[in-house]
């Protein structure tokens, strides 16, 4: 009887969800006059990118553009506040830590909605969060939730839940961890924490978080944020609405569109003739010929760069891996790519500009010392395999890194993969030299540290072990008792794995806003995101 009646509630809220996103399409076709002119009963704001977007759920959302997206879909309990970067409470009314940081209790506001109408209860967050231990993703926040009790049996199938995160009431849960943690509130703001509504994803199954079609448009998506998805079209465009039921400020829109584009010239022919509002675009976009005042640039958090897996040789020799960093000339791959010179291994901005240390600089004799012995002959014969993901923007950057590393001395092999294939040659310790990139998510960098670096890291897939890099890393997490200690950790952790040269930083993504001249209320948040509730024109 029970199972018959969660059948019928989880067919409602599928119904409720069908309805209002139909009923938005419906006014999304502009009522006419009899002259043949629009009557605009609505406001609307629309948006172009050059940006990915192939998966809307927080625990898939990798790039910039999925973020775009995803904030505007789903909370979390706590958020970071963009002028000061302190967190605040969002989803909570009330917490609690023990005096030993291994205890959280969490107060649940009660006036928070999902977008299918149901209110939000504790039951949706332990949901929610054992779906990121499940899937192991986004890589940098399942490692810190490994450190709840009963995590790991979970994460390997011996449990049905894990027993660390307990449901006291329908508006309070509490996490038990395994060891003092004095960043688990920072992991409760990643983005992969935000919280979806279990009945939705439940009954969606697979398919939840991923694009449709022009005949099938996805619509149904649940979070509690201020916009509530319309339709779907993957490759093509993302539409929303205000949720009348935000629990927050409303929105200053009543519809949101996401266009994307192909390229940078239909995008600025579009932007140019006024039917966008607002354009994310690649560099600074000198063709858009607009005013200083309308562009903005963003802070690069996203970067392109070679992993090299130290088990797997050539690379097990540090001198093949410094050699491979010096034959790069990054201003030249920035330049060709519309992103900045990176030398080093975190962002600038993320260490407030702090100096960093200096990275593999572009030095052909370097090369030569590090790739001969004593008499001068070669000690590197064997070709290198660099495996990348297919896809034409990857083919392009990794011809021009092929073409460096083969004027350096090098003789390099391009292995090309779809991309579930290639993900799992790198995930598998397979790939002993790969092209990849990262997006951040916090502005945090010490989360991206930890999972690739930590001996213990949920993405250290080549087992690289640094007993100082351990250190550090703990030492901020739990000891660090100032922003400057923190700083002061992660620069020696850049340093030393600069040294060991596992990564090889090639350049930042640069992008850049245009406004229309009557945009108004643009508010950035952290990383480079939009505050969307608050523009209008």
């Amino acid at each position: 009887m029970a199972k018959g009646k969660n059948i019928v509630s989880l067919l409602l809220i599928f119904f409720f969800l069908l309805t209002a996103a139909c009923g938005c399409r419906e006014q999304g076709v502009e009522p006419h006059r009899e002259d043949g002119t629009a009557i605009v009963d609505y406001t609307y704001f629309r948006v172009g990118l050059m940006e990915d977007i192939a998966f809307l759920d927080p625990i898939g959302v990798t790039t910039y553009g999925e973020l775009t997206v995803a904030r505007t879909l789903y909370e979390t309990l706590f958020i970071i506040e963009p002028d000061t970067e302190r967190l605040i409470p969002l989803l909570v009314e009330h917490w609690e830590v023990s005096p030993d940081r291994q205890i959280y209790t969490f107060r649940l506001r009660k006036d928070i909605k999902f977008h299918s109408g149901r209110d939000l209860t504790a039951e949706d967050v332990k949901f929610s969060w054992q779906r990121v231990v499940a899937y192991g993703s986004p890589d940098d926040l399942a490692g810190k939730f490994m450190l709840i009790g009963g995590a790991r049996d979970y994460a390997e199938g011996r449990t049905n839940q894990i027993a660390g995160i307990q449901v006291i009431d329908p508006h309070t849960l509490q996490v038990s961890l395994t060891q003092p943690s004095g960043q688990f509130l920072w992991a409760l703001a990643h983005p992969g924490a935000a919280i979806v509504d279990m009945q939705v994803v439940q009954l969606v199954g697979d398919q939840y978080g991923k694009p449709g079609t022009y005949q099938s448009p996805a619509v149904v998506l649940a979070g509690t944020g201020p916009f509530s998805i319309v339709e779907w079209i993957g490759g093509y465009q993302v539409t929303l609405q205000a949720f009348e039921q935000y629990h927050g400020e409303t929105a200053q829109i009543d519809r949101l569109e996401f266009s994307q584009y192909p390229d940078l010239d239909a995008l600025l022919m579009d932007f140019q003739a006024e039917y966008l509002d607002l354009v994310i675009a690649p560099g600074l976009v000198e063709e858009a010929q607009v005013a200083e005042d309308r562009v903005l640039s963003l802070p690069g958090t996203e970067f392109y760069y070679l992993g090299m897996n130290p088990k797997i040789k050539p690379f097990d020799d540090p001198q093949v891996r410094k050699a491979v960093g010096f034959s790069l000339d990054r201003v030249f791959l920035a330049e060709h790519n519309r992103g900045v010179p990176w030398e080093g291994l975190l962002p600038p901005s993320l260490l407030g500009n702090s100096s960093l240390p200096a990275g593999y600089r572009y030095d052909s004799p370097e090369v030569r010392d590090l790739l001969q012995n004593e008499e001068g002959e070669k000690v590197l014969e064997e070709p290198l395999t660099l495996t990348v993901p297919e896809g034409e923007e990857w083919a392009s950057l990794a011809g021009q890194v092929q073409s460096q590393l083969e004027n350096a001395g090098f003789h390099v092999n391009l292995e090309i993969l779809p991309s579930a294939q290639y993900q799992q040659a790198v995930k598998n310790g397979q790939a002993g030299f790969f092209l990849t990139k990262w997006q951040y998510k916090l502005p945090a960098p010490e989360f991206f540290l930890e999972s690739r670096f930590a001996s213990w890291g949920t993405a250290n897939w080549s087992g690289f072990a640094h007993p100082v890099v351990d250190d550090r890393l703990l030492f901020i997490q739990n000891i660090a008792e100032s922003e400057r200690e923190r700083l002061a950790g992660l620069l020696e952790i850049e340093e030393l794995v600069q040294e060991e040269a596992v990564m090889i930083t090639l350049f930042a993504v640069k992008r850049c806003i245009l406004v229309q001249e009557n945009v108004q209320g643009l508010e950035l948040l952290p990383l480079g995101l939009v505050a969307w509730e608050k523009c209008f024109r």
